[in-house]
């Protein structure tokens, strides 16, 4: 990839080939740090869902073209605190053909709290077959005081006993948090990012910098067959 205006190519910086190096421009050298593969990235319309939707007429939601769901299965570390709704949303999103994922909403407070939530989450899972990662939802106000080290590793512990368990996973939490109260490059290699930051417009990007899987852009989107508003979700995958 050369400039027109330079005639510099660009070139990543210390010759290290790996997801997450910074880039530069450079003069032309024709080794591997100046070779780029361009390949098409598809756009995948979701949404994500939990009790809070009430009863959902899944058959519409079918036919308004949304390719996935990412359900709720419950939160916090008791058994109680299943999502009263997940069942019947997981069975129908799965019975027409909808990819489904799910997440935990998170109210620990270190990180043996996350990993008893973990074990929660397993077990409302129950083997349950997925599409999608599990993700762990970081953002409620309680977590506020906690330090960046300590969310990072309370991140890395549910994802590692689910990961563990068989299942992808991965984190989501808001623009703020990511950029500062979780060390996104101490996640492992296999964590999935799902960004919240709304431009309340799919056709809008997110100005984060980092990487991320998926991109939350609304918390206000309009779906047949949902009644309540709902989160909107894209997902950007090689084809």
């Amino acid at each position: 990839l050369k400039s027109r205006k330079t005639g510099k190519y660009l070139d990543l910086i210390n010759r290290n080939i790996v997801n997450g190096t910074k880039v530069q421009t450079f003069e032309g050298n024709n080794t591997n740090t100046q070779k780029f593969k361009f390949e098409k990235i598809v756009q995948l319309d979701g949404i994500d869902v939990s009790e809070h939707q009430k009863l959902i007429n899944w058959e519409y939601v079918k036919r308004s073209g949304i390719d996935f769901a990412i359900i709720r299965v419950g939160y916090g570390q008791y058994s109680f605190q299943k999502d009263n709704y997940f069942e019947i949303n997981y069975n129908m999103a799965r019975s027409l053909g909808i990819s489904v994922g799910s997440y935990l909403y998170s109210y620990a407070q270190s990180v043996e709290d996350a990993r008893k939530e973990a074990y929660n989450c397993l077990n409302w899972l129950n083997g349950r077959y997925l599409d999608y990662p599990v993700f762990y939802d970081l953002e409620d106000a309680s977590q506020d005081w906690i330090d960046r080290q300590t969310i990072t590793d309370m991140a890395k512990a549910f994802c590692e006993i689910l990961s563990n368990a068989g299942y992808k996973t991965g984190v989501y939490a808001n623009k703020n948090w990511f950029t500062n109260k979780i060390y996104e490059d101490q996640l492992p290699g296999y964590c999935q990012i799902w960004l919240a930051h709304y431009t309340y417009d799919a056709n809008k990007s997110s100005d984060y910098t980092g990487y991320y899987n998926i991109w939350q852009y609304t918390s206000v989107g309009q779906v047949m067959g949902i009644q309540t508003n709902v989160d909107r979700d894209i997902e950007y995958r090689n084809r």
